[in-house]
């Protein structure tokens, strides 16, 4: 059996934010255009968004508390 090489196309997108709760509307306004402009459906976005916002006000609450 031979092996075939896989290809795959990826593509990313990197965001710096601050750590202040104001920064994450902005940023979930750009991760929108982002994706809307790269086809993602709108039916999509309501469970990124919150996946997405989730993530990063944990983050940045919990940016510097020890375990």
């Amino acid at each position: 059996m031979t092996s075939h090489p896989t290809m795959r196309y990826r593509e990313g997108a990197e965001f710096e934010l601050s750590p202040d709760l104001e920064v994450v509307k902005p940023a979930l306004a750009k991760l929108r255009t982002y994706l809307t402009d790269r086809g993602i459906p709108a039916s999509e976005w309501n469970p990124l968004q919150l996946a997405t916002a989730e993530a990063l006000n944990n983050a940045i609450i919990h940016v510097g508390q020890k375990k």
